[in-house]
């Protein structure tokens, strides 16, 4: 999955620091990420240090110089310390100039001293990048940035906030009230009868790919009692012997996935309850049309099914 990047070791506690010239800067602009890469090679695209970000001509012109004094930290990856520079960018935070708007198209193609180029890439490109834990790196930072950007004010006085020097947290003076990165839990769930597995289509979304049943957590609920609700509302069915199997951060949308398999209790008839998927099919393990793709949880859920695994670990 995603997170997997073993040996490569994933950080995520804080640190009130300063960057290094070998530290990542990175740079977004609405959805989408400043990279470096060979011309058209989108799928090794990486990240510049701020030492590369600083032989720019474009960050000499923007007055940048102290990026690193004031860049957001991350998180770590090995030795590697990741920053994001673009709140200041964006916001003027280091221009001279207040009134120029930040332009991300004058980035765009620019060349770097050893002849790569520089690429604004929408989150998608974190799906497919050769180097897994670069993507991973990418899609963790996106989710960190879309927190602050929805979180510039306090939404109770309106007050601006300030970020903590002890913790990942935005805090507003006026109201002492403290605001933690957005993480919404969600449950992933294989619906098993006997040998077969329920397999849906999404209606309404761009992912056409068959998947597993999902949905977000609700306020008072377990996850247990999510996986049952989830069921019931998007084919009708019962389950019981709900069995939790990994679980996965999937910043792209925010969310904690938490997969589960359960079985049937009752009829199988499916019935798609609520408009939010197109198709519900049960597959025999022979028939189940395998999903190669390695970054997400449900596709190896399904490919764990398909292989004949035991997904109730011996219960019953």
């Amino acid at each position: 999955m995603i997170q997997d990047i073993q040996p490569r070791k994933f950080n995520i506690t804080y640190k009130n620091i300063e960057a290094a010239d070998k530290d990542y800067a990175l740079l977004f602009h609405e959805e989408a990420v400043l990279m470096r890469q060979a011309d058209g090679q989108d799928n090794v695209a990486g990240f510049l240090t701020f030492e590369e970000l600083k032989r720019l001509d474009i960050y000499k012109s923007t007055e940048m110089e102290h990026a690193e004094r004031e860049a957001i930290y991350l998180f770590s990856i090995d030795d590697d310390n990741y920053f994001l520079v673009n709140h200041m960018v964006c916001q003027g935070h280091l221009s001279n100039n207040q009134d120029k708007a930040f332009d991300p198209m004058e980035w765009q193609g620019i060349k770097t001293e050893d002849g790569k180029v520089l690429v604004w890439h929408s989150q998608n490109v974190f799906r497919t990048l050769k180097e897994k834990w670069v993507g991973f790196a990418g899609i963790t930072a996106m989710q960190i940035d879309r927190w602050l950007l929805q979180h510039k004010f306090c939404g109770r006085c309106g007050s601006p906030l300030k970020h903590s020097k002890t913790e990942r947290c935005l805090i507003c003076e006026s109201c002492n009230i403290a605001q933690y990165p957005k993480i919404s839990p969600a449950i992933i769930v294989g619906i098993v009868d006997g040998d077969k597995l329920l397999l849906t289509r999404y209606a309404d979304r761009p992912y056409k790919r068959y998947a597993l049943i999902a949905g977000f957590g609700e306020v008072g609920e377990t996850l247990e009692a999510t996986v049952e609700r989830e069921v019931m509302e998007e084919v009708g069915l019962k389950v019981k012997d709900i069995t939790y199997y990994k679980s996965q951060p999937w910043s792209f949308s925010d969310s904690l996935l938490v997969g589960f398999f359960a079985r049937l209790d009752g009829d199988n008839t499916v019935t798609l309850e609520d408009g939010e998927l197109a198709e519900g099919t049960w597959f025999s393990r022979e028939e189940i049309p395998v999903n190669n793709e390695e970054i997400a949880l449900t596709a190896e859920m399904i490919r764990y099914f398909a292989a004949g695994n035991d997904v109730f670990q011996g219960r019953g």
